[in-house]
């Protein structure tokens, strides 16, 4: 974003817990950020392959997934 990087999590898929619908989506979770960003251009570089499409059982669950998904991302940039 702009002349910066940042380290994100990122769904490229279907919801299955959130919709049926069969489109893909493209959804980033930047960590540690808290800025707005609408309307800005971003470029994304996909490292590492966390983990398949899941279904779970509430938007709860999700968050909770997202978050071990994030401490995975933080380790593997960590080490990089």
């Amino acid at each position: 974003i702009g002349d910066s990087a940042y380290v994100s999590v990122t769904n490229i898929g279907r919801r299955p817990t959130v919709d049926d619908e069969s489109y893909i989506t493209v959804e980033s979770y930047i960590i540690d950020f808290d800025r707005e960003i609408y309307g800005e251009q971003a470029v994304l570089e996909v490292h590492k392959f966390l983990r398949p499409i899941q279904k779970f059982a509430s938007l709860k669950e999700v968050k909770k997934q997202v978050q071990k998904d994030v401490e995975m991302a933080k380790i593997y940039f960590q080490e990089m």
